[in-house]
């Protein structure tokens, strides 16, 4: 997996889970004030992976017609 599609999956996983989790503890729905810290902590744990991953690295120039890899 990408260092992009990791966090996006635990962030899937997270948001599709609330409700099962919210229901467990008894509460009506899951805090909202949690849900943004864990879905900005999750988003921020993976951009900074993905920024220390790609340090120091120069991209190379694409020729006309060149698909991205």
């Amino acid at each position: 997996m990408s260092s992009a599609t990791t966090p996006l999956s635990i962030l899937l996983v997270f948001i599709g889970s609330k409700i099962f989790v919210a229901d467990l503890m008894g509460w009506e729905k899951f805090p909202p004030a949690w849900s943004l810290g864990i879905t900005f902590t999750i988003l921020t744990i993976g951009v900074l992976v993905s920024l220390a991953k790609t340090r120091g690295r120069t991209p190379e120039p694409l020729q006309f017609g060149e698909a991205r890899h």
